[in-house]
């Protein structure tokens, strides 16, 4: 059985740096990290207006045509600073290497529900999901596009990244 740290399970126990853990304790641990970091993302200010959370989802712009001819698009957005301080707490969550990563936290559930077949199915699918959004050669849509223009020169550059 394959860990959440990446080793091999051998008579129930595993033996790291700080001596024999049980399978079970390794699994707890797992979940137990991914909860504090889940709990940290829910607390953030971002997300305490869900409402506020799915309207961002939704890419609205107003169109403005000036006087002048001109068109102006705009779109509203959260501060850079509330954004990034987001990122900071969901970032591990995203990251294979780290214990609260998201996919170890399913395989741990997986884990302490593998007597019930249908949460064996459920965790199955759920994983199966996850890794279709973060593969890169999906064909569904994932990541996100940054378009930045520089109102006095006109100049547009844009940045995309599929997760």
């Amino acid at each position: 059985m394959l860990l959440p740290s990446g080793l091999v399970a051998s008579g129930g126990e595993t033996v790291g740096s700080a001596g024999p853990r049980s399978v079970d304790a390794q699994y707890q641990e797992c979940l137990e990290a991914y909860v504090v970091r889940a709990r940290r993302v829910e607390e953030h200010s971002l997300a305490a207006d869900w409402y506020a959370l799915v309207v961002l989802t939704e890419m609205q712009m107003s169109v403005v045509q000036r006087d002048d001819g001109e068109m102006w698009i705009r779109q509203e957005f959260p501060a850079e600073e509330v954004v990034e301080s987001a990122a900071v707490r969901l970032r591990p969550i995203l990251l294979e290497g780290d214990a609260c990563f998201y996919q170890k936290a399913l395989r741990a559930v997986g884990y302490f529900c593998r007597a019930s077949p249908q949460d064996t199915e459920w965790v199955r699918a759920t994983r199966a999901e996850w890794r279709s959004r973060v593969n890169p050669a999906t064909a569904e849509e994932a990541g996100y596009w940054v378009v930045v223009s520089n109102a006095v020169t006109g100049e547009n550059r844009d940045l995309h990244c599929h997760l």
